[in-house]
């Protein structure tokens, strides 16, 4: 049974988590941990725990025969949420577009968690609503094989469509650090067996599976992630953990694109990286 746990403050990214997760409980069962994080002298200690209570009853009542349970955690963030998710198969937190600049202060907090985590992490945008359209994962030469088996079990379980992504550039060819929407290969003929070989994994992991594939010729990383969840129902990315999402999207211009997308976005650590934690 999957265990997620979820990161709860109360703000609209974070019922946006809760609806999430409550949409994937109706598919398999689930564990569900709503997990607070708050300074043990912070004013708003009572709060934050009664907001947290108040999310538990309405994600028993929403989930009859769920388990379902709460804990506020003394600490500060990122690494005490990552900790106490440690032993979970699924964090999930939510992105409050509507606050930017709180966002901001606190450190672009969301993408820190995400990236500090060693096991796979769902970033939920304020107002999301379910979806029809596929699941997109993008592949590099350098990625595991972590995010696409992990993106092609999601579309399998939704009956959804796997759409595979692959950038590359002749002029300025760009070895991603840690995202794997970019890549480097020499020649088109590299891309092409590269998409293949994902195709074929992923058909094989999965029978019956529908997978396309979409080769594109992208400088701009930014500009490629945006156009990802054009009708998409899920985003799913890899990161070798090597800092805030570093490589093709090092920069806080690029970051900001996370926050103009309406698809969640499940970033997948390397298989390395999940197993040493």
């Amino acid at each position: 049974m999957e265990r997620i746990v979820i990161g709860f403050d109360g703000s609209p990214g974070a019922e946006s988590a809760l609806d999430w997760v409550t949409d994937r409980a109706h598919r398999h069962p689930v564990l569900i941990d709503l997990v607070g994080v708050a300074n043990m002298f912070a004013s708003d200690r009572t709060g934050a725990l009664e907001r947290l209570e108040d999310a538990e009853a309405r994600m028993r009542s929403r989930l009859p025969g769920t388990a379902v349970e709460s804990h506020l955690v003394d600490g500060t963030m990122p690494g005490t949420l990552v900790h106490a998710a440690r032993s979970a198969d699924l964090l999930v937190i939510g992105i409050d577009r509507e606050h930017l600049v709180r966002t901001a202060v606190k450190g672009w907090m969301p993408l820190r968690v995400a990236v500090r985590s060693h096991l796979p992490t769902c970033l939920v945008p304020g107002g999301w609503s379910a979806a029809d359209g596929p699941v997109f994962v993008g592949v590099d030469e350098d990625s595991s094989d972590a995010a696409l088996l992990f993106a092609a079990a999601e579309a399998a379980e939704a009956t959804s469509t796997l759409r595979i992504v692959h950038a590359w550039s002749e002029e300025h060819p760009v070895r991603s650090g840690s995202l794997v929407v970019m890549t480097a290969p020499r020649t088109r003929a590299d891309h092409e067996r590269l998409m293949r070989r994902a195709t074929e994994k992923a058909r094989e992991t999965h029978q019956g599976l529908t997978v396309e594939s979409d080769l594109i010729h992208e400088d701009d990383a930014a500009n490629l992630l945006r156009s990802l969840t054009t009708g998409g129902s899920l985003v799913v990315l890899g990161t070798h953990g090597r800092g805030l999402l570093s490589g093709a999207m090092a920069g806080s211009v690029a970051q900001k694109v996370l926050w103009d997308l309406r698809a969640p976005v499940c970033v997948v650590p390397d298989e390395n990286r999940s197993s040493a934690a």
